[in-house]
């Protein structure tokens, strides 16, 4: 049985807020949980509603990331996506270096909102195509990470390289590739260290800026 995941919005913005409340109720795996205009009262809403994911809109998108933050701290299990009307601005890529679950245009369509909704729920962030060539810009230019061809990456780790950017557990992938966990997490560790990135979020980012998945495949 698919276990749903509950949405919870706080935008000041009555259509927006109806439109996402429609997009929803069509996915058997989603719950609209409730809604707000605004952050006023919004950790006793979440009290209340106890949803898996905070969707936020607000102006200035600093003061969304401040109150995702504060969010997060009380409630760390929380999933979080900002929604903006920018496409690039180092506001952004504060955003992702804060560990934000997502950042979504507000200009996507319906297909495209579904789609980052579903991946969340999955655990891998989401950011909308028009900010993700801002996001990895910033984020090659301050890391310098390698190239594919440097962090020279073995058949076996690119095919668990791609599980992993799909969204699939280390259990999943490794029914899949009939390989032990242990052996999948160890695999994962190489490439993290091969690619001298962080953590699993940049791995992904990594893969796709290196074009071994796109975000079709996603």
């Amino acid at each position: 049985m698919t276990s749903t995941f509950k949405i919870f919005i706080s935008d000041p913005h009555v259509i927006f807020r109806e439109g996402i409340r429609k997009i929803v109720s069509q996915s058997p795996e989603l719950v609209f949980a409730g809604e707000s205009g605004n952050t006023d009262l919004l950790n006793e809403d979440l009290k209340k509603v106890k949803p898996d994911l905070l969707i936020i809109y607000t102006i200035p998108f600093e003061s969304a990331i401040g109150i995702a933050g504060s969010v997060k701290h009380e409630f760390p299990e929380l999933k979080i996506a900002l929604l903006t009307v920018s496409i690039k601005g180092p506001e952004l890529f504060a955003a992702y270096n804060q560990g934000i679950d997502g950042i979504i245009h507000k200009a996507i369509d319906e297909k495209e909102l579904m789609t980052a909704l579903l991946q969340i729920k999955r655990g891998i962030p989401y950011y909308s195509q028009e900010i993700l060539p801002y996001i990895l810009k910033a984020h090659s230019g301050r890391s310098g990470n390698p190239g594919i061809e440097d962090a020279d990456l073995t058949e076996k780790e690119l095919s668990v390289l791609k599980y992993i950017c799909k969204g699939y557990s280390n259990s999943g992938i490794s029914e899949l590739m009939k390989l032990r966990p242990r052996s999948v997490e160890g695999i994962k560790s190489r490439m993290i260290e091969k690619a001298r990135v962080p953590n699993t979020l940049n791995l992904v980012l990594y893969a796709l800026k290196n074009k071994i998945v796109s975000i079709s495949e996603l």
